[in-house]
């Protein structure tokens, strides 16, 4: 599984040239706040790739993809997006075949 998980992310990172980016920033910001750590009650590294993978592939901008996209604007819509608007209670993210987000009431 560890494997086949290497494999994912590296395809991430080829169809997504700012994931690494947005990712470094991601965990610096969660290290700052001590919550980058999952046993004490943060997020781990895979998780929080899962999580910018599914914001990249259903970003409505097409561009945000894009290697010249603004990775500050990036970042302040991922805030809002997984900060502000997302039902962690409802809704799970997928990011096989593109991206889907699902309810979690369908389990």
């Amino acid at each position: 599984a560890g494997v086949d998980s290497a494999q994912l992310i590296k395809e991430f990172m080829k169809k997504f040239p700012l994931m690494p980016k947005l990712v470094l920033v991601l965990k610096q910001f969660l290290l700052q706040r001590d919550l980058n750590e999952v046993f004490t009650g943060g997020i781990g590294s895979y998780s929080l790739i899962m999580l910018v993978v599914s914001f990249l592939q259903l970003h409505p901008r097409k561009d945000a993809a894009m290697q010249n996209a603004n990775v500050g604007v990036l970042l302040m819509e991922f805030f809002e997006l997984y900060g502000r608007n997302f039902n962690y209670t409802n809704t799970g993210i997928r990011v096989t075949r593109g991206g889907s987000y699902f309810s979690k009431k369908n389990l």
